[in-house]
């Protein structure tokens, strides 16, 4: 693992491979392996950051799950958290960088695209597959699927 300019509580766990830099964490997170976390990142306690996450420029409160294979930047993720597999924060609006935030005891399905700046509301479930790209109510359980796209005069089509 490669820490930099890192501030860490008590009991952490770096799993292999991992690379964290210009972060804060408090006491019993599990990071990696192959976790990235970076610029500014600001973790509570009792957290999972796990294998191939990406996180930056985000808070993450205490006992929040991001398993594995997610991207989370410009984040606010509050306590009790999950997020799947998969998970993108499209945080990117091609001038500048977009915040989201994720509400107290939230669950973001695997795959879901989160396309910043966006809420989601308290105890809200988003099933796995979905694009969300508007806020999510308290309670709230959306699912929404993604389009299909068909190329158009392309080489499947004569």
């Amino acid at each position: 693992a490669i820490l930099k300019t890192v501030e860490l509580g008590a009991e952490n766990l770096i799993n292999a491979n991992s690379q964290i830099s210009d972060a804060r964490a408090g006491n019993s997170n599990t990071f990696g392996p192959f976790c990235y976390i970076r610029n500014n990142c600001i973790i509570g306690d009792s957290n999972i950051i796990g294998a191939y996450v990406e996180a930056v420029r985000s808070t993450f409160g205490c006992n929040t799950k991001v398993s594995h294979q997610a991207y989370i930047g410009d984040a606010s993720i509050e306590d009790g958290v999950i997020i799947g597999a998969g998970v993108i924060f499209c945080n990117w609006d091609g001038k500048q960088h977009q915040q989201s935030t994720v509400k107290r005891g939230a669950l973001i399905g695997s795959g879901t695209l989160m396309i910043s700046p966006i809420t989601i509301g308290e105890r809200a479930i988003v099933g796995a597959g979905s694009t969300i790209s508007k806020d999510v109510a308290p309670n709230f359980k959306i699912i929404q699927k993604r389009q299909a796209t068909r190329t158009v005069n392309g080489p499947d089509e004569k």
